[in-house]
């Protein structure tokens, strides 16, 4: 730290080690420090573990005596991975990478302040000193008042600076930030140390070299390895650290936080005050639980516990007054717990200004933050994302689950709300977009051969197939996960034969169509795990100490994108009222190089509009002052048409996931015995299938004019997609109890467009969203649905296991269904109104600007500079898969784009 021109009189509220440090450092600077602690002692320290950050170790090589005068000093323990301990005692990796692991207590006891120099300035630590008020004094200078807590004296110190690091319970912090307010999040941790000579040598060799994890339903332990007694690391002198998060209502958490004296705990029950009944139940627990033996040793073990309440605490600023008062939290050092490297904490809540902001932290923005800090750690890149942390959510993490997140109500998703529609019966449809972390061209190097190259980038795939057409280093799996129902697979692919549509190896190719694959989702085939993005990209690179620069700002939605005349500069963020109702207020973020848009084929357009680019008469009506205009903004809206068909089957309970959906299975005991029917997401069976020239005739004259036009002579073209799943596809109690399975049929090139645009300025207002089902003037996309259903129903009833329809037996033999004219028209009648979604949304920023393109083929929004879109809103067209493995491809490619426009790598 440079000397100052003049020293600046700074006070610093609270000594514990932020404010110490501080202090050290200031003083060291030349300042004259003032530190007013309202305890009558020396802030006590305890045994729990920290990690070092970065910056906490630049901090101590500058100002701490020891470091600089003995550089090979340790005082942390080094651990080299995270893993999961399983009741077997078998361990699985989650993260390799070291760790430096000191403790708060040793952290107390080593470092010392630099020695003596002639431009120190000078510190002042008082004791009993507790801050009462802070104002303005003039100018230049804030007033604080304090009392003495022995003589009960009132005193009055000036400061040319302010610094608060007296935790977020403060006065100070209240008085500016009164309505953001520290969040019980629903859990407590019970904690203690064990000298780790007291613990056997096996139990010992698993901890110490790992931070290991034990998850259980609602609750989960973890365990690591701290220095012992005044720093020391030799075996057999070091501690095991031991955390046990469990689920708390607040009824519960009145009598956990009364501690032996009968006073009621706000935060922490120190270690002597837990009272032993409170103490002895939770041990009677840990030995009725499904607890790895070797957490239970340790847990058994613990003489001084103490209980932490778990909660949250984001402030959406740090400089107050004019830059003459700075807030720091308890993490001034980046001295983080080692949970903390298991999750994504809104650790991003003080940034200001970056290189990159990604506004959206969805499938392609992940994506993009992970590949720009691999190119350059020093970028600094921040994601906002407005949905929560998906770690530890085992509602995401297994594929079994899956369904819940499309259901009304989920916090995972948000919903946007169509208008009525004459093509669907008057009704308005509604369509599920991820809101969590991770959540989901023929030109310029966008064609399907160019895209080949990233599709393979992201994935390592486990079946069969071309391998010029796959990956198999990328950190997305995709296999067939750890359970199949085989007989219904069995069932389907025999059927499938009859009517001519064989089983194909690989039908995920770009080449290869009218058939029927085993199905192949993203899930790992070693633990059976979900394959999302924000773990597999986003969270190593959090996590492994080589990217200081990547930040995560989740709960957050981005209001709109500030522009520096007809260049974006940053943009206009604020908490999600869904998750934060408590905290209000906007603030600004400035990016010095990009501003990269993922926010999806609605969230994107919607921010676009916000920010003044679109239609100069939308925005007009609206009340945005226009930025640039873009007509095509929220226009094309595509999706795949989807309509279910469900059928009664003699499959038995564990061949379907109809008795978890209906409630007939608990969850918690699937998750307990680590089920392999959680890596299951119900469908097994997918199909790329077209009509023969017969079918094609039967659909009228224009519907085969478009055929001959867009799919009769482009083989690999399918004209809809089916899949099988073995699950009943709605409320499983409009249903008797049964083993169910369902057909899902979806358009795969659809003519009809829709349109998603804002209505008025602010986030609150409800957008225009019509999604254009059915509404292709030829009536072509219906037509597509006709034959889908009575190609469904063929296969179906050909199968084995079939049982018929809800309200129909099984007819045999099995012929050909011959439909009339009135049936055909009783079915389209049918299918409008039961037409939906497959969240496969898409188009409303897309490509081609002779057709109302939005980006060009950098994907740099037309008319501005530095904004760039990154998500499924720029494809021109739909495609014939799941659209999320496009998302991957644009993500991958958008990245390398970005890397080379901003010069991190030579192309």
């Amino acid at each position: 730290m440079e000397q100052p021109a003049s020293p600046l009189n700074i006070v610093i509220v609270g000594g514990s080690l932020a404010g110490l440090m501080c202090g050290i450092a200031l003083k060291h600077a030349g300042h004259t420090v003032t530190i007013l602690e309202k305890d009558d002692n020396e802030r006590q320290s305890h045994m729990a573990g920290v990690c070092l950050g970065l910056d906490a170790k630049v901090i101590l090589s500058r100002h701490d005596r020891i470091i600089q005068e003995r550089p090979t000093v340790e005082f942390s323990h080094k651990s080299t991975r995270v893993q999961a301990l399983k009741n077997d005692g078998t361990c699985q990796v989650y993260v390799n990478g070291r760790r430096d692991i000191t403790s708060w207590d040793t952290f107390s006891y080593y470092p010392s302040p630099p020695r003596p120099r002639s431009t120190d300035g000078t510190v002042a630590y008082k004791y009993q000193q507790e801050v009462l008020g802070l104002e303005r004094a003039d100018d230049a200078q804030m007033a604080l008042t304090f009392i003495d807590g022995e003589t009960q004296q009132t005193s009055r110190i000036l400061a040319d600076f302010v610094i608060g690091a007296d935790g977020p319970d403060s006065l100070i912090r209240s008085k500016y930030l009164p309505n953001v307010q520290r969040r019980y999040v629903g859990y407590v941790a019970w904690r203690g140390t064990v000298p780790e000579s007291e613990i056997s040598p096996a139990t010992r060799s698993i901890f110490q070299r790992s931070v290991t994890v034990h998850m259980m339903d609602q609750q989960h332990c973890v365990m690591y390895t701290i220095p012992g007694s005044k720093g020391a690391l030799a075996p057999g002198e070091r501690l095991l650290n031991f955390l046990w998060y469990t689920n708390e209502t607040p009824q519960d958490l009145e009598l956990i936080m009364t501690g032996i004296d009968g006073y009621r705990h706000h935060n922490i029950v120190p270690a002597g005050r837990v009272r032993p009944d409170v103490w002895n139940a939770r041990l009677d627990r840990a030995k009725a639980l499904p607890l790895a033996t070797e957490f239970l040793e340790v847990i058994m073990k613990i003489r001084q516990p103490f209980i932490q309440r778990i909660t949250e605490f984001c402030s959406p600023s740090t400089v107050f007054e004019d830059e003459h008062y700075l807030d720091i939290r308890t993490d001034y050092l980046s001295a983080r717990a080692p949970i903390q490297y298991l999750a994504i904490s809104p650790i991003a809540s003080d940034v200001q200004e970056v290189d990159v902001i990604v506004a959206g932290g969805g499938t392609a923005g992940c994506i993009v933050a992970a590949r720009l800090a691999d190119a350059d750690p020093d970028l600094s890149i921040l994601v906002i994302e407005e949905g929560s942390d998906n770690l530890g959510n085992p509602m995401i993490s297994h594929p079994a689950f899956c369904y819940t997140h499309v259901s009304p109500g989920g916090q995972t998703t948000r919903f946007y709300k169509g208008i009525k529609e004459p093509n669907v019966a008057g009704r308005e449809i509604n369509v599920p977009s991820g809101a969590i972390l991770g959540g989901g061209s023929a030109t310029h190097g966008w064609s399907a051969d160019d895209m080949l190259y990233y599709l393979k980038k992201f994935e390592t795939y486990h079946g069969l197939g071309q391998q010029a057409h796959h990956g198999y280093d990328g950190p997305i799996h995709i296999s067939d996960g750890r359970f199949r129902a085989t007989r219904s697979t069995e069932d389907f692919i025999a059927a499938a034969g009859q009517l001519l549509w064989p089983e194909i190896d690989d039908l995920q190719s770009i080449e290869t169509n009218n058939g029927v694959q085993r199905a192949m989702p993203y899930v790992s085939p070693h633990n059976g795990i979900r394959q999302d993005v924000a773990n597999r990209y986003l969270r190593p690179r959090l996590q492994d100490g080589k990217h200081p620069n990547l930040y995560v700002l989740i709960e957050t939605q981005v209001v709109r994108v500030l522009f520096d005349g007809q260049r974006s500069s940053g943009v206009v963020c604020r908490p999600n009222p869904r998750v934060q109702p408590e905290n209000t207020g906007s603030r600004l973020i400035k990016a010095r190089k990009m501003v990269v848009v993922s926010c999806g084929a609605f969230g994107t357009p919607l921010l676009l509009e916000r920010s003044g680019i679109g239609k100069p008469g939308i925005l007009n009506r609206a009340d945005v002052p226009l930025v640039t205009d873009l007509p095509g903004v929220g226009e094309q809206y595509q999706d795949h048409h989807l309509l279910l068909y469900p059928y009664k089957t003699n499959l038995d309970p564990g061949e379907t996931l109809d008795a978890l959906a209906g409630g007939r299975v608990d969850p918690g005991e699937l998750m307990k015995n680590n089920d392999r029917i959680l890596s299951w997401n119900a469908q097994d069976i997918t199909c790329k299938i077209r009509p023969s020239a017969a079918d094609v005739a039967s659909l009228g004259p224009d519907f085969k004019t478009a055929w001959d036009r867009d799919f009769k002579d482009v083989l690999s073209r399918p004209l809809v997609l089916l899949a099988l799943l073995n699950v009943f596809p709605g409320d499983p109690t409009s249903v008797s109890a049964g083993q169910y399975i369902a057909v899902s049929t979806f358009t795969v090139y659809p003519y009809s467009r829709g349109h998603i645009h804002i209505s008025g300025p602010l986030l609150e207002d409800e957008p225009e969203f019509a999604s254009g089902f059915f509404s292709d003037v030829a009536g072509l996309d219906i037509k597509k649905h006709v034959w889908a259903y009575k190609a469904q129903r063929e296969i179906i009833r050909r199968m084995n296991c079939y049982r018929g329809e809800d309200d129909a037996n099984p007819a045999s033999p099995t012929r050909p269904i011959t439909y009339t004219a009135e049936d055909d028209a009783v079915l389209e009648n049918w299918l409008r109104e039961n037409v939906n979604t497959t969240w496969h949304s898409l188009g409303t920023c897309r490509m081609a600007r002779a057709e109302m393109g939005v980006v060009d083929p950098r994907l740099g929004v037309y008319g501005v500079s530095g904004l760039k879109i990154a998500d499924m809103s720029i494809a021109p067209q739909n495609v014939a898969a799941n659209t999320a493995s496009t998302a991957l491809a644009i993500g991958e490619k958008a990245a390398d784009l970005f890397i080379q426009e901003l010069g991190l790598a030579k192309h």
